[in-house]
């Protein structure tokens, strides 16, 4: 096997993982609000919103490796195709 396949795979695997924790990520936000609870009657929505802050912080480092992760592996995609490249032009034709 070559190593741009290789690479290739793992890297749409890493992209793939990136790309479920994102879509996870946004289920999670979707009913998220943006307000101010001043008073006590509305305990259960603060209680629910902070609910869902702490799964998102739990989420959050995950992404932020797989981003990260995402990142590495493409400029790996990058730099192995351009050296498989560079060979195929650097051998003499037969």
């Amino acid at each position: 096997m070559h190593y741009l396949t290789i690479v290739f795979i793992v890297w749409a695997v890493a992209v793939t993982i990136l790309l479920a924790l994102l879509a996870y990520r946004s289920t999670l936000t979707r009913y998220e609000e943006d307000c101010l609870f001043l008073d006590d009657c509305n305990g259960h929505q603060q209680q629910e919103q902070q609910n869902i802050l702490n799964r998102v912080r739990k989420v959050q480092p995950a992404v932020r490796v797989m981003t990260v992760t995402t990142c590495i592996m493409s400029a790996a995609l990058v730099g192995t195709f351009i050296y498989q490249l560079v060979q195929q032009l650097n051998t003499p034709a037969s």
